[in-house]
């Protein structure tokens, strides 16, 4: 008798044990599950629905990801009414403007914003290196605007131009000022390392009254000014500038330009936020044309 209980105390530890084994799994032959039981992963030392520790972190984003598109945009864009007549151009892309392409490439406006000739001036261009990239990307916080893009204050007045900020997916607007440095981002840093544009120019003409005292400049295209004049009303319209590519015409342009900013600078009185280029009051505004335009006219908008 003493043998059998032995026995059968051994056979019960044995199902017992079996039963340990596979807690997730009922011993009545039914096969249902148990819901008590908790399965562990031995591998993880956690349990099953958790995160591992091999998870790779996330890849930041690149502004230069070798696309052809502009990634990273940053503009003050202006309202039409309240730009001089036959002046638009030199606002289509906005002012204080940084764009950069997916190849690094950028174009920007001289970052200052005491020189009231700054939007006559010539539009820049340049490279950015490695190190600049990687420093432009957190300085925008290129990850994610939502979370680090510095903070908007404002409305400031019922017409501001609002800030527009684009990280090649997302278009960000402040209708007012963002609490950051005047050159921001980058800009002033940026810029020692551009050259001037020297390729086809946007011209507007037009044809004002001439103030008494304002000089007169060689009107430096091939056809008259009144093959390219538009309408007072069209002047102050984005867009609507003709495109000059003759090397010729080009050189010409260019030399009126720097001759009125020079005038300008040295008689200050003498400057009307336009350059007259004849006695009958024909007036002309220019602007470089840039490569990355994506709207008619020399425009450019997030796709």
């Amino acid at each position: 008798m003493r043998s059998a209980i032995a026995l059968l105390a051994v056979a019960l530890a044995a199902i017992a044990g079996a039963c340990r084994s596979n807690p997730a799994r009922s011993d009545d032959g039914t096969g249902k599950i148990d819901l008590d039981a908790t399965v562990i992963d031995n591998d993880a030392g956690t349990t099953g629905d958790a995160p591992t520790m091999g998870d790779a972190p996330a890849v930041p984003r690149r502004i230069c990801d070798g696309s052809d598109g502009i990634r990273l945009a940053f503009a003050y864009p202006v309202s039409p009414s309240r730009v001089p007549a036959f002046t638009a151009a030199l606002y289509d892309l906005g002012t204080e403007f940084l764009y950069v392409d997916g190849h690094c490439h950028y174009w920007m406006q001289e970052p200052s914003t005491t020189d009231r000739f700054a939007r006559w001036r010539p539009f820049r261009e340049g490279q950015l290196t490695a190190a600049q990239e990687a420093a432009l990307h957190d300085v925008v916080s290129y990850d994610d605007f939502t979370a680090g893009a510095p903070p908007c204050m404002g409305p400031l007045a019922t017409d501001q131009s609002p800030v527009r900020l684009w990280d090649g997916s997302t278009t960000h607007t402040c209708y007012g000022a963002l609490q950051v440095p005047v050159d921001w981002p980058m800009r002033s840093e940026l810029a020692q390392s551009t050259t001037p544009m020297s390729g086809p120019m946007r011209v507007m003409v037009g044809s004002l009254s001439v103030p008494p005292r304002a000089p007169i400049y060689p009107w430096p295209l091939a056809g008259p000014p009144a093959s390219y004049e538009i309408d007072y009303g069209a002047s102050m319209a984005f867009g609507v500038s003709t495109l000059i590519t003759d090397p010729t015409e080009l050189a010409a342009l260019r030399s009126v330009r720097d001759r009125a900013i020079a005038d300008g600078i040295a008689a200050p009185g003498h400057f009307y936020d336009a350059i007259f280029v004849d006695a009958n009051g024909a007036v002309i505004s220019m602007r470089d044309d840039v490569p990355f335009a994506n709207q008619p006219g020399g425009l450019w908008a997030p796709p």
